[in-house]
């Protein structure tokens, strides 16, 4: 950007803004990824990015969330052990830009709708694969699976799990007595 060293490739665009790389990656056009990266600067190591007109900022997120709370199930608990085979089952849900942005470099492609709102299918974390959606403004959910390959009938399994589920705030989280871990949140 601007003459500053990077590279641009399909939905995504890298530079060196200061002493800082920045990147902006999206399914976007090409010239509209252009337009938000020359609108994006580095102030104090995070990302600032001046209006952009035909875009609305909506969240202000970490890239990386502070806390990660998951749940885990066999599939055969949850009735999806002919979809899923014997494996495990996990939900997720994050607030933090990481998540999608991994989605998109990880060419995670259309799964349908989980309660109206669109859903992408991965094998960007891991294990067979994860049907991931935004249930709230900001919010990524993720549905995994480790088990019987990824084919349309484990997506299905996947999307009538994610219809099921519904988001927790801190006090209905916490009244499930979770295990706590403490670790590090590296999802790369």
């Amino acid at each position: 950007m601007g003459g500053a060293p990077g590279r641009a490739a399909k939905g995504v665009i890298v530079w060196k803004a200061v002493d800082a790389w920045a990147r902006v990656r999206g399914d976007l056009p090409d010239a509209d990824l252009a337009r938000i990266a020359a609108a994006t600067t580095v102030t104090g190591g995070r990302p600032v990015v001046a209006p952009v007109k035909g875009f609305e900022a909506l969240v202000d997120n970490p890239y990386r969330s502070r806390v990660v709370r998951n749940a885990r199930f066999d599939a055969a608990d949850l009735g999806e052990g002919a979809s899923l085979g014997d494996g495990l089952v996990y939900l997720s849900g994050a607030i933090c830009g990481g998540l999608e942005d991994r989605l998109y470099e990880a060419d995670a492609r259309p799964a349908g709708k989980v309660n109206g709102k669109p859903a992408v299918v991965s094998g960007a974390f891991g294990g067979n694969g994860v049907l991931a959606w935004e249930p709230a403004l900001g919010v990524v959910a993720i549905v995994g699976y480790s088990g019987a390959p990824m084919d349309d009938d484990a997506v299905a399994a996947l999307r009538r799990i994610a219809e099921r589920s519904r988001l927790l705030d801190v006090g209905q989280w916490k009244a499930t007595r979770p295990l706590a871990r403490q670790g590090t949140n590296d999802f790369s």
